[in-house]
């Protein structure tokens, strides 16, 4: 073998472990929705991104089923911002925030105060510190891209609406919506694949 032909299948040996050495490692912190836990709706999407490389912080937020303070959207930011914290000091080199049902509309909010690398909301419903949805999307840099799922079988209100308030996001070409074959409550696990997919699409790109 020529030396040529030697330098040449060691450059080509080395381009996978150079091309894993310079992905970038996603971080996610994952919100559940009023009245939930981590431990319920939203820890098979902790568990199955984990399993796929992800780092996460699967929260306990104020307005789980084990807590009955008055939800404190300062408090729920600093929360999501240590988590965030968190997730970076450990290697994560971009990061999403995530949130199933309430938990998708504070993500929604978190990212109109914060910086992120995308959002994904889930059967997102509710309110935030007294804004409404569509309040909510319009403080919504339109930099942000947004990962809108809405599930076949979601309750009939959140499903009516979702379509009308994906189309108030500000323009972006990496915004998507999905429809999963889920309820309500298997969104969260429904959405596994969509989200692995399109967030390697961002992470790519952003």
């Amino acid at each position: 073998m020529t030396f040529a032909r030697c330098v040449a299948v060691l450059v080509f040996a080395c381009v996978p472990l150079l091309a894993a050495a310079q992905a970038p490692k996603l971080g996610a912190v994952i919100m559940h929705g009023k009245g939930g836990t981590p431990l319920e709706f939203v820890s098979d999407l902790a568990d199955g991104l984990e399993a796929k490389g992800f780092l996460v912080a699967n929260l306990e937020m104020p307005w789980s089923g084990t807590r009955t303070s008055v939800i404190d959207t300062s408090k729920a930011e600093k929360q999501i911002e240590a988590a965030a914290a968190g997730l970076k000091a450990k290697g994560a080199t971009k990061l999403f925030v995530m949130g199933h049902s309430m938990g998708g509309v504070f993500a929604l909010h978190y990212a109109t105060r914060h910086p992120v690398d995308g959002v994904v909301a889930i059967a997102p419903g509710g309110t935030v510190g007294n804004k409404v949805v569509g309040r909510i999307l319009r403080e919504l840099p339109a930099s942000v891209p947004v990962l809108w799922v809405s599930p076949t079988g979601d309750y009939p209100r959140l499903r009516r609406n979702s379509a009308a308030n994906y189309a108030k996001l500000p323009k972006n070409r990496l915004h998507r919506f999905a429809e999963p074959n889920a309820d309500h409550v298997g969104a969260p696990r429904a959405s596994i694949p969509v989200i692995l997919e399109w967030t390697a699409q961002v992470a790519a790109i952003r």
